[in-house]
């Protein structure tokens, strides 16, 4: 499936994005903006990009869906297909790993304590989803 946009067609917002993440990479990062914004995309060029950086490092992709997961798995190189875990919420459940990337798209959707579980498992976490809080600081 060619959905996925070369990294030379992003916009500016897009642009900043994937910079902000390359200049602070052991930074939390969110990635907002509504529906149809770009946000997986920004996602995927994220991914590629850690995995051209890092040699070692473990990197999971986590979605709510199928769908999403299927999508983003279309829209890697086959290189980078085989370096990420690439996981819905559920599977990430049964994973018990710790990951050095951990990048998850749609966050709104995941519940609570689900997003604690996240944030326990990330060494470095990268998150998209629509404009709304959500609390990034783990359990309490």
């Amino acid at each position: 499936m060619q959905w996925m946009v070369p990294i030379s067609a992003l916009n500016a917002q897009q642009t900043r994005a994937l910079d902000a993440l390359k200049e602070r990479p052991d930074e939390t990062h969110w990635i907002s903006g509504y529906a149809g914004t770009g946000k997986t995309i920004v996602v995927t060029h994220c991914l590629e990009r850690l995995v051209a950086s890092t040699r070692s490092a473990s990197i999971c992709f986590v979605t709510y869906t199928h769908a999403l997961k299927d999508l983003v798995a279309s829209g890697l190189s086959e290189a980078a297909r085989s370096r990420v875990t690439i996981a819905t919420i559920n599977k990430f459940r049964s994973l018990e790993q710790r990951f050095d990337y951990l990048v998850v798209d749609e966050i709104q959707d995941i519940a609570d304590d689900l997003v604690s579980l996240i944030v326990q498992r990330a060494r470095r976490l990268i998150v998209a989803g629509d404009s709304g809080p959500v609390d990034l600081s783990g359990p309490s």
